[in-house]
């Protein structure tokens, strides 16, 4: 009878243990085999990652984005595929989830600028690393773009077939930031967006496969794309055609939609900033009754910080970062009022800066978020920013 009595706790702990999670680690093989119990229900990401401007006021690190990638990457199923396009990646807490994805099953997809100096200094070990870990079908592809003697590729966003969150499986993730995957990153200004969207993430997945194509050469001969969706649009550069450049400029184009000037907010959060003519455009902006907002940096060209001072005395709101102070790396443009004869709020951000590289010779990305959350999120950041910084 005794016996008994000790055998039901046994058999009740043998359940638990062998239930508990629904995951098996494996053992002696090298070979990640964790299995992630797969939720049952299809969700959907849109959300905003926004670095803390109190920390980085203060010149204190924020891991946020990072730490979100590397959530994103340990929830990644085996099987499912994850592409990413990138300029500077250092950053070894990232580097062991990737790795650890591979081995788990999970198909890994890099490219990864080798074409500056900076990128060749800051990418080795990491190139190094991954060349030895990932196997195929999974693949490493370094680039060096031939757009021009200066031309990089700048993106910094990943791509997710699917992951199965613990509160539900979701498919066609696009996480696109300002941040390389570096810890000096995580001291300035960022910001990402997380998005489930199956045509967006098939036009990442184009871009993507677009930049391997031409990682050794070609990029010269780059088809600049919009693509427009329901409530977004994604933009990729470098702004080409047949050859060369098409003469034409994304951001103008932009500010050049808006109408009913009194009733419209324009603010701009910008780290590198060479093309004055943007600055020219804003100053026109504020003048026809627009209200305008700028947070820039010291490091800007001189005839754009000279420009700002114009835009300053015609009323808009400047704030010129000093760089051995604090630091932003962010490229976010919003627009509120009538646009294209249309009252809306639109959100412009990802890796573009208002520089002439950006514009003519880089691989990057810039997404449009119409209306909504997203848009709000931003702006109530700036305000932070303003307070601040």
């Amino acid at each position: 009878m005794k016996s008994r009595f000790l055998f039901l706790p046994l058999l009740i702990f043998f359940f638990v243990a062998c239930g508990k999670d629904n995951v098996s680690t494996g053992s002696g093989s090298g070979r990640d085999t964790t299995t992630l119990p797969k939720p049952k229900k299809e969700i959907q990401l849109s959300q905003s990652i926004l670095l803390d401007p109190v920390k980085i006021n203060n010149k204190q690190s924020d891991t946020k984005i990072m730490d979100s990638l590397i959530h994103y990457l340990k929830y990644t199923p085996k099987d499912a595929e994850v592409h990413v396009s990138v300029f500077l990646f250092s950053y070894d807490p990232l580097i062991k989830a990737i790795k650890e994805a591979h081995l788990r099953g999970v198909k890994i997809n890099v490219a990864i600028d080798n074409g500056r100096e900076e990128s060749v200094k800051e990418n080795k070990e990491t190139i190094l690393q991954l060349l030895a870990t990932l196997k195929s079908p999974s693949r490493l592809v370094t680039v060096i773009s031939d757009a021009s003697s200066t031309s990089i590729n700048h993106n910094k966003y990943a791509l997710f077939s699917e992951i199965h969150l613990p509160n539900g499986i979701v498919k066609n993730v696009v996480f696109s930031s300002s941040h390389n995957f570096i810890l000096a990153g995580t001291i300035k200004i960022q910001d990402a967006l997380v998005l489930s969207n199956k045509n967006l993430y098939d036009a990442f997945v184009d871009n993507w496969n677009d930049i391997v194509l031409r990682a050794k050469s070609g990029m010269k001969n780059f088809t600049y794309k919009e693509i427009d969706m329901d409530s977004m649009k994604a933009y990729f550069f470098p702004r080409r055609k047949n050859g060369v450049w098409d003469g034409k400029d994304t951001h103008l184009e932009i500010f050049d939609k808006i109408s009913d000037y009194s009733t419209a907010n324009v603010r701009v959060v910008m780290s590198d900033w060479s093309r004055v003519e943007v600055a020219v455009k804003l100053t026109e902006l504020q003048k026809k009754g627009v209200k305008v907002e700028v947070i820039a940096k010291d490091k800007s060209g001189q005839d754009v910080l000279d420009e700002l001072e114009k835009l300053r005395a015609a009323g808009g709101y400047v704030k010129v970062i000093k760089m051995s102070e604090k630091n932003n790396h962010s490229k976010i443009t919003m627009v509120k009022g009538t646009w294209e004869g249309v009252k809306q709020n639109l959100l412009f951000t990802g890796s573009h800066n208002y520089t002439y590289n950006a514009l003519k010779n880089n691989n990057e990305v810039m997404l449009m978020i119409k209306n909504g959350k997203l848009f709000n999120d931003y702006d109530t950041y700036f305000d932070e920013l303003k307070r601040i910084l």
